[in-house]
């Protein structure tokens, strides 16, 4: 899954910003910046849309939620808000 991060602080809590439909990380550029001093930022690509590839593992929303999560230990997100 394509990601982009900007981090301000390894204690700061990350704002996950999720696309819509048919959308990709760029939907949210020029929104998210005002908040790179407060939070870490996390623009991810949703499987099969912009620089993602679809995934044929992924069938349903929660395998997506999954797969979401594993990227979210990865990177060392624990305090998240979920941005939509």
């Amino acid at each position: 899954m394509f990601y982009k991060t900007h981090t301000c602080s390894s204690s700061a809590p990350w704002l996950i910003f999720l696309h819509g439909f048919l959308g990709t990380h760029q939907d949210w550029e020029g929104i998210y910046d005002p908040f790179c001093s407060d939070y870490n930022v996390l623009l991810v690509d949703l499987p099969g849309h912009g620089s993602s590839h679809w995934d044929d593992s992924i069938s349903s929303f929660y395998d997506l939620s999954v797969h979401l999560d594993d990227l979210f230990v990865r990177l060392g997100c624990h305090n998240i808000v979920l941005v939509g």
